[in-house]
């Protein structure tokens, strides 16, 4: 997935198949053993972002109230409120969105701490990952930048195949799906900062 949307977001620039690379391969093999690690946050975190968990300490539990934008939105406690179908569609398009935005950062960066991952406490790390993550969207600019806006375009591309959804299927207008956008963006960026914050988390173990 995160090759197609890189495909489609160069459009009109060479861009070779990475795929074939040696370092796309020793990296997919990375990604893999990482994210075995993360997966525990991962999970947890999308389930602040669902609504289908109140959180357990105060840092849940305020995260929670922020990161799930469907009662600010749509009127609804939580994704399971919508019909089956919509509800269905909304939890992949936002799993999807979080695990493209972690294997952007991962395809994207190199850093040499990344094979200490396992080290990290990941209750520590899930507790200051929330924390950050209420502004995923402002703290990880200066990154995208510096990744001379790739995540940016990759991002872009995701959020076009889903838009129609949230335009057409829940007919939202136009000034709502300007916060919808924004949310879906909070939810990328974050899946670039859990991976990032754990390897900085491990140089300094």
């Amino acid at each position: 997935m995160w090759h197609d949307c890189y495909q489609r977001a160069r459009t009109g620039i060479d861009v070779v198949d990475v795929r074939q690379s040696d370092e796309y391969i020793q990296k997919r093999q990375q990604i893999e053993n990482e994210y075995s690690v993360l997966e525990l946050c991962s999970n947890r975190f999308l389930s602040l972002v669902f609504g289908r968990d109140p959180g357990h300490t105060v840092v849940e539990q305020a995260a929670g109230a922020s990161l799930c934008f469907f009662s600010r939105v749509f009127g609804v406690a939580t994704v399971d409120g919508f019909p089956a179908p919509i509800a269905e569609a909304l939890t992949t398009s936002l799993r999807d969105t979080f695990f493209l935005g972690m294997a952007s950062h991962f395809v994207l960066q190199n850093h040499p701490s990344r094979s200490r991952i396992n080290e990290v406490q990941v209750n520590v790390l899930f507790e200051e990952f929330l924390r950050e993550s209420i502004s995923a969207e402002m703290k990880m600019r200066s990154y995208i930048k510096a990744a001379n806006n790739i995540p940016k375009d990759i991002f872009e591309v995701q959020y076009g195949t889903i838009e129609p959804m949230i335009k057409n299927d829940l007919r939202v207008g136009f000034w709502k799906r300007g916060k919808v956008r924004s949310n879906y963006n909070n939810v990328f960026c974050s899946g670039i900062l859990l991976p990032m914050l754990a390897e900085l988390t491990a140089s300094n173990l």
